[in-house]
């Protein structure tokens, strides 16, 4: 089933009834009511037991690699979309922090920071009325 994915551009758009890959994640998805359900779980459990032992494998050399390769070659976090390091970014609604997609500066009619002043307003007279409300004279 983790071939489709890895395969999907190579393949046409139509999947036809002898699409072997189709026919295996059809059968390896889970139903209510299945009463192979038990059974099927098992075989899924040892097949990921034995591919975990496998994945360890991979990672131990491909850590190996890695290291040879970091020791090599030095690349700088503009390319491969690091953290900003410019001054701080104006607050937005979606919550994007800047980066290699946006520079951080505000082009905008000015909407968003009517829109967090009026919000912080809101917040300031819901804290100021509870406090006065709760208050007692001694």
């Amino acid at each position: 089933s983790s071939g489709i994915n890895a395969e999907w551009p190579l393949r046409p758009g139509a999947r036809y009834s002898d699409d072997k890959d189709l026919a295996s994640l059809l059968k390896d998805k889970n139903r209510d009511g299945d009463p192979m359900g038990k059974f099927t779980e098992k075989k899924k459990k040892k097949k990921a037991k034995k591919s975990k032992k496998s994945k360890k494998k991979k990672k131990k050399k491909s850590k190996k690699k890695q290291v040879e390769s970091d020791s090599s070659s030095s690349s700088s976090s503009s390319e491969s979309g690091g953290d900003y390091s410019g001054p701080p970014a104006p607050p937005n609604r979606f919550g994007i922090l800047p980066g290699p997609k946006w520079d951080g500066v505000d082009r905008s009619n000015g909407y968003e920071k009517l829109l967090f002043m009026k919000q912080a307003e809101k917040l300031a007279m819901k804290q100021e009325s509870y406090k006065y409300s709760t208050a007692y004279d001694l």
